[in-house]
């Protein structure tokens, strides 16, 4: 039974941080953002940094929702807090958790 909950506990940390990462992200997105990139500049510098695995399409899909989702008025701050609560909604095992990256 204790094997059972640690294992429980473990999955919600993976969660949180697998969320806090998506957030960070998101934080350093909306930062490209307000530093004035757009959505072709920042493909275009991160395409020179990063290498083409998984990773780096990751990371484009959550700048992807930033780019078209968040509005620029959004601090870096207001982004990371509404991704990470999407991304905690999204792993709840209710009905009610089937909720989309609102910005």
């Amino acid at each position: 039974m204790i094997e059972i909950l640690f294992a429980v506990a473990l999955s919600q940390q993976q969660i949180q941080d697998q969320c806090i990462y998506q957030a960070g992200v998101a934080r350093i997105v909306q930062e490209a953002r307000h530093d004035g990139d757009d959505w072709e500049t920042f493909k275009t510098k991160t395409q020179k940094i990063y290498k083409d695995d998984e990773g780096y399409h990751n990371l484009l899909g959550i700048a992807y929702l930033v780019y078209h989702e968040a509005s620029i008025e959004f601090s870096p701050d207001q982004v990371f807090d509404l991704m990470f609560d999407a991304c905690k909604a999204g792993h709840k095992k209710t009905p009610t958790a089937k909720q989309e990256f609102n910005l």
